[in-house]
């Protein structure tokens, strides 16, 4: 055969074997976090994403978290585990009013309904209400605890999540053997 045509082979054969590997990582990130990818269709910037899809943007989420939790670790922060009840606005400071953090790429950025996160620091509104601002793990940015409008207005918008944290070697391992094999002289002898 011309050789063209076998370096042309190879190359597809890269670009498949890259994809299965991305794909392979990004159920596995997933599978270790214990978030469940999107159950239904959403509607997302004019697209339809498909039933038990897990994206890009997904993993950038959920890769910022863990990024954040660390820095909290490695700084020292006493963190404690908050989960979301409804979307919730990022804001730059601890104020109503203040700038809600976005992104040119994904826009304004929320904590989604049902989403765990680490909160690093907590501070009573100056104003004399009752609402509390949550400042998140690893980051400048901040949340509140009651709602600012719609049906959620002056209601909880955010729980405590009881839920043990899960430990960081089990994590490694959940990653490093997605499926559970037991292998003499694998990960799991090491760990």
């Amino acid at each position: 055969s011309p050789p063209g045509v076998c370096c042309r082979r190879f190359f597809l054969l890269g670009v498949l074997l890259c994809s299965w590997t991305a794909l392979q990582a990004l159920q596995s990130a997933a599978w270790v976090t214990g978030q469940r990818p999107a159950t239904r269709t959403t509607l997302r910037a004019g697209k339809y994403k498909q039933e038990d899809t897990f994206t890009w943007g997904d993993f950038n989420q959920w890769a910022d978290g863990a990024m954040n939790q660390a820095k909290s670790v490695a700084s020292g922060e006493k963190t404690e585990c908050w989960r979301a009840l409804t979307k919730i606005r990022v804001r730059t400071a601890p104020d109503i009013e203040a700038k809600q953090v976005s992104s040119k790429k994904m826009g304004p950025v929320f904590i989604n309904a049902g989403a765990a996160f680490q909160v690093a620091e907590v501070c009573s509104d100056m104003k004399g209400s009752k609402r509390r601002f949550m400042r998140l793990a690893g980051s400048d940015y901040w949340v509140f605890d009651l709602g600012t409008s719609g049906s959620w207005l002056g209601k909880p918008v955010i729980e405590p999540d009881n839920k043990p944290p899960e430990n960081p070697v089990d994590s490694l391992k959940k990653l490093m053997n997605p499926y559970g094999m037991k292998i003499v002289g694998s990960v799991d002898d090491m760990l």
